[in-house]
């Protein structure tokens, strides 16, 4: 249920927004034909790919990236520059990533991080300083942005894991799921009246994760005991 004291954006910003026709009965499709098109490119360094399914929680299964180096994660770009949009979603893509923090302006000092500041370079004017801000959210940065992106966390050597705020083309995510699982994994898009969620899963699967709510107990109890167990670590 979205809140009635903010606007659809804010709303949008912290995952509450929901179609204002009420419930809709979701559908769902795999992105299959991205898997191997020769236009899509995996960003360089990324080495394996594999998903953390919560064989024992009701939360969306996870991408897990793994990197050759630190050097070539996101964390050490310094390619990033930000474009304002709405009351203050900041949002960088570079190369199929996407970077986004959302702070609305007011208070000047918020909680987010800790308090941290960060300094962002602007596509089209001087650097700004944000106090606090908010990751927010893939979701709402799709409301923006020509391409489509999802949530991931990374590993690497030395910075460990991932980066708050960091989002990769959900084009890429099909890729990296055909190619690099050892499952036979694809990446489901699932609609909900204005609402796009992806997620991966299996393809012996008839609905991913996030509908199994939907579906008689019987039913829903065998797709719980066919999830795979918890992802293995990354080693290198």
């Amino acid at each position: 249920m979205s809140s009635p004291e903010m606007s659809n954006e804010q709303n949008a910003v912290i995952g509450l927004i929901t179609d204002e026709s009420g419930p809709q009965e979701p559908s769902w499709t795999t992105m299959d034909t991205f898997e191997r098109d020769p236009e899509v490119r995996i960003p360089h360094g990324i080495v394996d790919c594999s998903v953390e399914w919560y064989k024992k929680y009701s939360n969306s299964p996870e991408v897990l990236l793994k990197f050759d180096s630190s050097e070539n994660t996101p964390q050490g770009c310094t390619s990033w520059l930000h474009k304002k949009y709405g009351q203050g979603l900041y949002i960088a893509e570079y190369n199929g990533w996407a970077h986004f923090n959302y702070h609305s302006g007011s208070p000047k000092k918020q909680s987010g991080y800790g308090g941290s500041k960060f300094t962002l370079n602007m596509v089209d004017g001087p650097a700004v300083e944000l106090w606090g801000p908010w990751s927010s959210n893939a979701g709402a940065v799709n409301l923006y942005t020509e391409k489509k992106y999802r949530e991931i966390v990374y590993y690497s050597p030395r910075s460990g894991c991932g980066m708050a705020g960091l989002a990769l083309d959900v084009r890429i995510i099909a890729k990296l799921l055909a190619t690099m699982c050892n499952e036979d994994v694809a990446l489901a898009v699932i609609v909900q009246g204005s609402n796009t969620k992806y997620e991966p899963m299996l393809r012996r699967w008839r609905y991913p994760k996030s509908l199994w709510g939907l579906l008689p107990k019987e039913d829903s109890d065998t797709y719980w005991q066919d999830l795979p167990d918890r992802a293995p670590k990354f080693t290198w």
